[in-house]
């Protein structure tokens, strides 16, 4: 009875450890870290001071005691912008504004407290760290101000990690094969994230990715090529990780239309009584090897965000519907066969 009950436990217990460890393997790096010493005007250490975190990417204030060495340390902080105080009887407060921090990102933040009237308050106006100078993995990040901005075809994972360093374009947006290559590596080698769920199209990762994300939801996208953490998984090419916005305590959102109007988009068919190849390739006059004039092409996106219950429960939802055709490029008819394709995409997250 005890042999079976210690078997019995033994499969349990391996059964267990299998399952915990495959999500591992598809779990990107959501959150970041902000650590640092708090210190005096003099360099030393003070123990005991208190540190509280605000911004509009947590709920309410955190707030952590600095150790025996001065140091203290934010865990699991969601990307955003962010603002640190630090205080201490006999001290002035110490207070840092717009501290930025990205998905899976470790940024060092060194309060230095002044001696004088807590009521007293030392603002200090400083850029946030940009480099990590305690991790060896080359990445590029993409935050959604940037996004906005960048004259790209609204692909959330091939149009926005191409303007990367080290990407090549090995395909087209959209196109066959579309995953990109990275620092020479196949395009086979890559991984593709959406708030750290593994994206990537089932037949390869050549193929990209099966997952439309909307644009207009996007809060970062991460490209991870070299020296990337365990959570990563195993890849060798790059690991693109796209993290969608999220709610917060105030309501935001945007509603947009996108066209490309017909008369800015040409046809590739021949002008009248050109050959289009006769003289050096045989072409048969009833197939037409021509695309034609783009019949339409639209978007229309709108997101909403905001509380549920203040600092307790958020929401974030996103719609996209895009509609695109142009005349089929394989059948000449007096009425051409239009290759159109549609789609409804809802996000939503609490």
């Amino acid at each position: 009875m005890a042999k079976k009950i210690l078997v019995t436990s033994c499969i349990f217990v391996f059964a267990l450890s299998f399952v915990a460890v495959i999500p591992a393997r598809a779990q990107s790096v959501m959150e970041g870290k902000i650590t640092g010493t708090v210190t005096d005007d003099k360099g030393e250490a003070l123990p005991g001071a208190t540190v509280e975190l605000t911004g509009p990417s947590i709920m309410g204030k955190r707030a952590v005691t600095s150790s025996a060495k001065g140091v203290y340390v934010f865990l699991n902080v969601p990307p955003g912008t962010f603002t640190i105080t630090a205080s201490m009887p006999s001290f002035k407060k110490w207070v840092q504004e717009s501290i930025i921090l990205g998905a899976g990102k470790v940024i060092e933040i060194n309060p230095v407290l002044q001696v004088g009237a807590i009521e007293e308050t030392v603002t200090v106006v400083a850029s946030s760290p940009t480099v990590d100078a305690k991790t060896s993995t080359v990445d590029s990040r993409l935050e959604k101000e940037l996004i906005s901005r960048l004259p790209t075809s609204r692909d959330a994972f091939y149009d926005l990690s191409l303007t990367t360093p080290g990407m090549y374009d090995h395909g087209s947006s959209s196109g066959w094969l579309p995953s990109p290559t990275a620092y020479s590596s196949a395009s086979n080698e890559n991984v593709f994230l959406v708030n750290g769920v593994n994206a990537t199209n089932p037949r390869g990762s050549s193929f990209g990715t099966l997952v439309h994300v909307n644009y207009n939801a996007v809060e970062e996208v991460r490209v991870v090529a070299l020296g990337s953490k365990a959570e990563y998984g195993s890849f060798s090419g790059a690991a693109i990780d796209v993290l969608t916005k999220s709610g917060s305590n105030q309501f935001h959102g945007n509603a947009a239309f996108y066209i490309v109007p017909e008369s800015w988009e040409k046809s590739n068919a021949p002008a009248a009584g050109q050959t289009y190849g006769k003289d050096w390739i045989s072409i048969n006059p009833d197939v037409l090897l021509y695309s034609g004039h783009p019949d339409h092409n639209y978007e229309v996106n709108a997101t909403l965000g905001g509380p549920v219950l203040k600092d307790k429960v958020w929401f974030f939802g996103a719609f996209d519907y895009l509609n695109s055709a142009s005349p089929s490029a394989l059948w000449r008819a007096a009425t051409p066969l239009l290759n159109n394709s549609w789609g409804s995409y809802v996000d939503f997250k609490v």
